[in-house]
């Protein structure tokens, strides 16, 4: 059976991202692949539960993970990772390489390339007892 390197490519992708994600029932199997689809504006991927407007823009290499919310007029970019239940409103502009978890994005906003949104980062601080504790993060952009 031969496997050009593109699909190849893009089956690792997908599993990576699945297990970054933490879907646990991802197999490289036919059935699998069934949940996601190309999308036509743009030719990224996106998973059949996610809602996304027509007039939507997800460039190739871009991923649209299950339950995500795009609004109408958003773009984006290639490489991001839109995760599961992610909302991200009308006219967003989302750079390249982004990663969006955890985190609703409002209307008219513009996300820059390599940004990374609902993810561990500044969200730590020491207690008085001197203890790493971990801060919520529950903003909106």
């Amino acid at each position: 059976m031969a496997i050009s390197v593109k699909r190849l490519s893009h089956l690792i992708s997908l599993k990576r991202l699945t297990k970054h994600f933490g879907v646990s029932n991802y197999s490289a199997s036919s059935t699998s692949q069934i949940e996601y689809s190309k999308w036509n504006n743009g030719g990224g991927t996106f998973h059949k539960s996610a809602c996304i407007d027509p007039t939507v823009l997800i460039e190739i290499g871009a991923v649209v993970h299950s339950k995500a919310v795009l609004g109408p007029n958003v773009h984006v970019g290639s490489g991001t990772v839109v995760g599961p239940e992610v909302t991200v409103g009308h006219s967003t502009k989302i750079g390249y390489n982004v990663g969006l978890i955890n985190c609703r994005i409002g209307d008219s906003c513009v996300v820059h390339h390599g940004v990374c949104i609902g993810q561990d980062g500044f969200g730590f601080f020491v207690d008085d007892k001197g203890n790493m504790m971990k801060k919520p993060q529950v903003g909106d952009i």
